[in-house]
């Protein structure tokens, strides 16, 4: 039987100091030996909130190489239950590692309960598809263990 990790290998913390955000991960478990290498990181955001600096990669820049990847990601993240369409949402690429750290600035003041950030892990299993599932923070449902497009 092939090992697969859950959110619950994942242990994110987010710590918010005025419109500065900084998100600490660290892997409990191991991650699975067909990892797709990189994993993905969505901020959720109230209309007219952007994110002016951050340390991460932006997805846009990779999106047009990759469209499918791109399709699918979207769908996981609109089919997980702490999906709110009336927030915006911004996709950064990471390199998936044990442990990591990033930060993001953003253009006005909220309060950290007004931001969801979602860790989506991607694994691909051999002979067969890419595989997700959603790790999310200030979420307000329990995210599913496994989510495929």
């Amino acid at each position: 039987m092939m090992y697969i990790t859950s959110p619950e290998a994942l242990d994110l913390e987010l710590i918010q100091k005025n419109q500065e955000y900084l998100v600490n991960g660290r892997w409990i478990k191991k991650f699975e030996r067909y990892s797709y290498g990189k994993d993905f990181i969505a901020i959720h955001l109230p209309e007219g909130t952007i994110i002016s600096s951050s340390s991460l990669k932006n997805f846009e820049i990779i999106k047009e190489e990759d469209t499918y990847l791109s399709e699918d990601l979207n769908a996981v993240i609109k089919k997980n239950p702490n999906y709110d369409s009336s927030k915006n949402i911004t996709l950064f690429m990471i390199d998936l590692s044990r442990e990591f750290q990033f930060t993001f600035e953003l253009n006005n003041f909220l309060s950290k309960n007004d931001v969801t950030i979602q860790y989506v892990h991607v694994y691909y299993p051999p002979m067969d598809f890419l595989r997700y599932w959603v790790k999310t923070i200030n979420g307000v449902y329990e995210d599913p263990k496994e989510m495929n497009r």
